[in-house]
């Protein structure tokens, strides 16, 4: 399982911060956690997704996001899962996902629109999707997500690898009443 704790920070890729690919057997109790505390991911397919297609268990998944701001290409779910039965779908939903946001911010995305997670069972051809907003959601726990529009200037178009912390700047008035995304003030400087 993988644990991963970030604070403070930039992640501008062109794929997903995580991708799985099951296992053989049933891994029990095993969890991988993703906490990202004041981190600005721009992960253009989406923060994570689960691939049972192959293997058919899966990890157990937390995601606690914090004060971050989270940005897709239009349409990209921010979890997908591939593979599951129904069954199967049921028992992880119920044991091993869970996803808590507190202050975070998905910019430009429109709520009642935006793919939060995605589940692509075997046994149908139509995708599942979950909306986070939907009421009686054991598996999320939102405590004030917010769709505004953070950024001080547009986002840069350039190769995410030649893209910089400082081309993620919040508004100002947003960095003061949500306190959102990373604190350049707080960043290492970054050799040229």
């Amino acid at each position: 399982p993988l644990r991963l704790e970030w604070e403070q920070g930039l992640l501008a890729i062109s794929e997903r911060l995580l991708e799985t690919g099951g296992c053989e057997r049933d891994p029990k109790q095993a969890m991988s956690e993703v906490e990202l505390f004041r981190v600005v991911v721009r992960a253009d397919q989406g923060l994570c997704r689960l691939d049972s297609t192959q293997r058919p268990y899966q990890i157990g998944l937390r995601l606690e996001l914090q004060e971050s701001i989270i940005v897709t290409r239009p349409g990209a779910a921010l979890v997908q899962h591939l593979g599951f039965s129904a069954e199967e779908f049921q028992q992880y939903v119920e044991r091993r996902f869970a996803w808590e946001d507190r202050n975070s911010c998905y910019p430009n995305a429109d709520p009642a629109t935006t793919i939060r997670w995605q589940v692509l069972r075997e046994d149908s051809d139509q995708p599942v999707v979950f909306d986070l907003l939907a009421e009686g959601q054991t598996w999320y726990h939102d405590m004030g997500v917010t769709f505004a529009d953070p950024w001080q200037t547009p986002l840069p178009s350039a190769a995410f690898n030649r893209q910089h912390p400082a081309d993620y700047v919040a508004k100002a008035a947003d960095m003061e009443s949500m306190r959102l995304g990373l604190d350049l003030a707080r960043m290492p400087t970054l050799a040229e």
